[in-house]
């Protein structure tokens, strides 16, 4: 499972012969808010990449990815709670 909140960088780090990426590799992309799910999500649904996860942590924000969700596997949210004594 490879995690990053970098996917506009991906197609310059994986190796030479990913084609359409690994039957054993899974790649999560980070999102904390819309501004990031849009502008990241819209990179990361292009991508050759054969298992994707989407990890929003810690989500800052409601947000909304059901436009995304084609070909996603496994979304893990964290949602941040603010407390105010």
């Amino acid at each position: 499972m490879f995690l990053t909140k970098r996917i506009d960088r991906f197609t310059k780090c994986v190796p030479n012969d990913w084609n359409n990426g690994y039957d054993n590799v899974v790649v999560c992309c980070t999102i904390e808010n819309q501004k990031n799910a849009d502008y990241k999500l819209s990179i990361f649904k292009d991508l050759p990449i054969k298992h994707k996860c989407i990890t929003a942590q810690p989500l800052l924000e409601r947000i909304d990815i059901e436009k995304y969700l084609d070909d996603i596997e496994l979304v893990v949210c964290r949602w941040r709670i603010r407390y105010k004594c």
